[in-house]
């Protein structure tokens, strides 16, 4: 993984967005997150930054509008045992959990939203808008100083099956804001593994609800604390699902 972008300080003119997005953004950033609004959990410099590159910086969380896809820092949190996450904060529930981040949930919210991903904590259907909402997840890391890309299904296995997790696209829920909390916040779940309303993500394995048939796949892990990189990505029109693993495989 490379040096992170210099950022500079002047802040970004968004682009064009929908109205009800706009609003979903000013409501999000009104609310509060452990008694406390969002404005003073964060920073005082401008909350969206351009970079060299002419990607967007959202606290540790980066946006680029042109591949359609945010990447984030986070690190290797499990090998082995029974996972019903893949994803959480620092302060989730690690003791199930494949990795773990420090990047903000409202940030990658922002940064979702921004994409025109609203998220939806309903259960999936076959609407165009469910379609969406589906993302691909990409783990990097470097191993002998050789990035080593991996869709995030790779690294969680079926004890049944002992075969990945049958989920080649993930859903973005969004999760929920209940009595002016954003509930991913407080419970720090960002990746679910099995059904979770209040998590960012879910997986779309027909066996979800199954929370007792998840591990870690330490054949193809590093070693715990290892740096990486996580990145949800759209695909693109006409872009074949064979086309992304592809890239994952160089």
């Amino acid at each position: 993984m490379g040096k992170p972008e210099k950022i500079t300080q002047k802040t970004h003119c968004l682009p064009r967005i929908p109205c009800v997005i706009l609003t979903m953004i000013t409501g999000l950033c009104c609310l509060g997150l452990h008694g406390q609004p969002i404005h003073q959990l964060l920073s005082n410099k401008p909350l969206i930054q351009t970079n060299q590159d002419g990607t967007l910086q959202i606290g540790s969380v980066k946006l680029d509008p042109t591949g359609k896809s945010i990447m984030f820092p986070a690190e290797i949190n499990m090998r082995e045992g029974q996972l019903e996450y893949a994803l959480t904060g620092p302060f989730g529930k690690l003791h199930e959990a494949l990795l773990q981040t420090d990047a903000s949930p409202v940030h990658i919210h922002l940064a979702m939203l921004l994409m025109g991903i609203e998220g939806s904590a309903q259960l999936p259907d076959a609407s165009k808008s469910e379609k969406r909402r589906q993302i691909q997840i990409i783990v990097e890391w470097e191993k002998d100083n050789t990035p080593i890309r991996k869709p995030l299904e790779e690294l969680i296995l079926n004890q049944e099956t002992n075969q990945p997790i049958e989920s080649k696209h993930w859903r973005y829920t969004g999760a929920q804001i209940i009595e002016g909390t954003f509930t991913v916040h407080r419970e720090q779940s960002y990746i679910a593994i099995i059904e979770d309303s209040d998590a960012l993500v879910n997986s779309n394995a027909p066996n979800r609800k199954n929370d007792d048939i998840w591990s870690a796949n330490s054949v193809i892990l590093p070693e715990i604390g290892t740096k990486v990189t996580v990145s949800f990505r759209l695909q693109q029109k006409n872009e074949s699902r064979s086309k992304v693993q592809e890239s994952t495989q160089k």
